[in-house]
């Protein structure tokens, strides 16, 4: 197999990748009536591919589309775990709240005005 086609095998793969979208998570009841085997064998196959790309390119030594398909297999790696609800996409955000005292926020800020001083240059 040639380069222009390991291309061609990866692009389409990219394309059905793209076509894979989820517009809400699925929760294990949707997955029991909407036939998430489908999609998941979809995936398999697709993954399948993407191996089969990665060990032909990696043959002839074409690094580029080896990685190509080893980034691919992250990203049905990465989806099948989101749809299994193995992987959550939420960000944790901490907040902290810090009550201070006027004679502190007058410490700090002295310090904070003193550091940034010396860093300057005079005019």
């Amino acid at each position: 197999m040639n380069l222009a086609d390991v291309t061609k095998r990866l692009q389409t793969l990219q394309q059905h990748l793209t076509s894979l979208k989820l517009d809400k998570p699925i929760t294990r009841e949707d997955q029991v009536n909407s036939g998430i085997d489908v999609w998941a064998e979809q995936l398999q196959a697709l993954a399948q591919v993407a191996h089969r790309i990665r060990q032909r390119a990696e043959a002839i030594g074409d690094d580029r589309t080896a990685l190509a398909a080893v980034g691919e297999l992250r990203r049905i790696v990465e989806l099948s775990a989101k749809m299994t609800g193995q992987l959550e996409d939420k960000a944790q955000i901490n907040v902290v709240h810090v009550d201070l005292n006027p004679e502190t926020a007058e410490r700090i800020a002295e310090t904070y005005l003193a550091r940034h001083r010396t860093l300057e240059s005079p005019q």
